[in-house]
């Protein structure tokens, strides 16, 4: 969020000393469109980011469809063809995953 702390200080909306002190040494980062080239790095950090939020949604997706199947991959009901995926599609993506089917207790 960007404010002008000039006007929050006047206000009393910010504190002065706070305000002496991140000013006492002033940092200027150019905007975006200024520095084209961070574009790419800031992108795939990013990607890197919501990559792993997505991969946390499909395996709790694929746990779920797996539970609702009461475990089988492959077969009629089985959680690929729920899935839309071939059985050794489904097989991998569970190895990848780390997901197994709970012991019984």
């Amino acid at each position: 969020m960007h404010r002008n702390l000039d006007e929050a200080v006047a206000a009393r909306t910010f504190r002065d000393d706070l305000f002496y002190r991140l000013n006492f040494f002033p940092i200027r980062i150019p905007p975006l469109r200024e520095r084209v080239e961070d574009i790419p790095t800031l992108a795939w950090r990013f990607v890197d980011e919501f990559s792993h939020t997505i991969g946390d949604v499909e395996v709790a997706h694929i746990r779920a469809v797996l539970e609702s199947a009461s475990w089988p991959v492959r077969g009629k009901g089985g959680a690929a063809g729920r899935l839309g995926l071939k059985p050794s599609t489904l097989k991998s993506r569970m190895a990848k995953f780390g997901i197994t089917r709970p012991t019984a207790a």
